[in-house]
């Protein structure tokens, strides 16, 4: 069954709504503020266009139509958020969204997130929602959020310590002194391979300087206990400080990279407190892009370009040494999309791209799938294609415009098949590569409808009129869209197969 919920926007507004949804019975809660961890505004922008708006959050709750007829349902009573957050035997107190909102801003999917709050009596609280809608934690004024939620935690710090907290309770499990010899610094998120912050100590005495350095997990544990014997201590140049060790950062397999004074790249094995070197390729620009990209999955990176004739890039390995394959996929011919548009199989080493012939007529127009090697997999001829190629999935959303000027949308794999039959639309809006849900823009006959399908060409939902989105309108499998009711009156709606 469809879910979905709704948010009203309200401009100058203070009291509780009930509104009726397609899909079900909306009950509103009293107008809150919903600003994100940074203390941004979501959906600022089209609120701004509005000349500003408040917004309240809307309790919701989709009924059984084949057990319960229409005229039977009943609306909820109104529901507030409590003034103390923690787990109740039957319920989650302190629900805040519905479960639909909740996934769509979780940091990762199954997750939860951090996000500050204005309740009614105009107090402002950071919070931590899960990925059902309700509010598991409260962080204290005095504490700070220094991490989304990742694996279950999240980060925070005071004046005095770095803490890890439970995301399901806010329970701490982790906690550490901190001053200014003694600093914590966080891995990138969603901290792979669970590895979540590190720390380091300084102690100066009158015959010089020593560190210690630490590293701890998701679950609060110590991997590395404060050890002043870490082999990369061997590296720091005479003089070091302690702002060295911010640019450590975390690339898989159990190691860290780091870059040394004699521009060579450097790696840490944690577990086993071992330094490998790695040696480059002959290229100057090539220890500046391994420092900011290597990361590691199943013991090998995923290739990482080198400037070199003829075109080759390096896959790394975790002990260290690498190995090169071809690049030489029509290189006179450009690569369709973003970010290159290209797809890596680890399995089988070999990178797929999508690649179009300029032309001035559809006769001379020609689109390639080739891969590393230059093998040409799949040419279509006589249409012209538009497309942000291969996604992280292995496949590509594409815009096929015949000679007559129609558009048509489907998905092709890396063999370059269609996935299902085009379909004919006006033009692509937004495309989630992990759920393949594709929002098409004026499809069919109907100017200005939009639609939403699956992976396999299903039409799953159509949008109503004058909807606005945003350039992050499907995240986690969940599509948001904003409907302007009359001026300065909105409804915001998560909508997911």
């Amino acid at each position: 069954m469809k879910k979905m919920i709704a948010v009203i926007l309200l401009f100058a507004m203070s009291a509780c709504f009930c509104a009726c949804g397609d899909d079900g019975v909306v009950v509103m809660q009293p107008p809150i503020n919903g600003v994100d961890g940074s203390g941004n505004s979501h959906g600022t922008s089209d609120m701004e266009q509005a000349g500003g708006a408040a917004t309240a959050v809307s309790e919701s709750s989709t009924p059984d139509t084949e057990s319960v007829p229409p005229e039977e349902m009943t609306v909820p009573t109104e529901t507030t958020i409590p003034a103390e957050t923690g787990p109740v035997e039957e319920k989650p107190a302190g629900q805040y969204m519905e479960e639909l909102a909740a996934r769509y801003w979780a940091d990762e999917k199954g997750g939860g997130h951090i996000r500050e709050i204005e309740l009614e009596n105009g107090e402002r609280k950071t919070v931590c929602i899960d990925n059902r809608g309700y509010i598991t934690a409260t962080i204290e004024p005095d504490e700070k959020a220094l991490s989304g939620v990742y694996g279950g935690i999240y980060v925070t710090e005071t004046d005095s310590c770095i803490r890890i907290r439970s995301a399901s309770d806010g329970s701490v499990i982790f906690e550490e002194a901190t001053d200014e010899n003694t600093k914590a610094y966080l891995f990138d998120e969603p901290f792979y391979d669970g590895y979540v912050l590190y720390m380091v100590n300084k102690k100066e005495t009158y015959n010089g300087v020593t560190y210690e350095i630490g590293f701890v997990n998701n679950k609060g544990q110590w991997v590395m206990e404060m050890n002043s014997n870490a082999k990369l201590f061997d590296y720091i140049e005479d003089g070091g400080t302690l702002s060295y060790f911010e640019d450590l950062r975390y690339c898989g397999a159990d190691m860290l990279i780091f870059a040394c004074e004699d521009y060579t790249n450097r790696l840490f094995h944690i577990i086993n407190n071992t330094v490998l070197t790695v040696v480059a390729p002959e290229d100057e620009y090539f220890m500046g892009r391994l420092h900011d990209e290597l990361l590691f999955e199943n013991g090998k990176s995923k290739p990482l370009y080198i400037e070199a004739y003829p075109p080759v890039e390096a896959i790394l390995h975790a002990d260290g040494s690498y190995e090169l394959i071809p690049n030489t996929p029509y290189d006179d011919v450009p690569i369709l999309g973003m970010f290159d548009g290209k797809y890596f199989d680890a399995n089988t080493n070999t990178t797929y791209y999508l690649r179009a012939d300029s032309a001035y007529t559809f006769e001379e127009a020609k689109v390639y799938v080739t891969d590393n090697t230059g093998r040409i997999i799949k040419t279509y001829t006589n249409f012209r294609i538009k497309s942000d190629g291969f996604m992280g999935n292995g496949t590509a959303p594409i815009m096929i415009t015949n000679q007559e000027g129609t558009d048509y949308y489907t998905l092709i794999g890396t063999d370059g098949e269609f996935l299902f039959e085009p379909i004919k639309v006006n033009h692509l809006r937004v495309y989630d590569y992990e759920t393949g849900m594709s929002l098409i823009a004026d499809y069919g006959e109907v100017s200005g409808q939009l639609a939403v399908y699956n992976g396999r060409g299903e039409l799953l939902f159509e949008l109503p009129e004058d909807v606005r989105l945003y350039e992050d309108s499907m995240r986690n499998g969940v599509l948001r869209y904003v409907v302007e009711e009359e001026f300065a009156k909105y409804e915001e709606y998560y909508f997911a197969p």
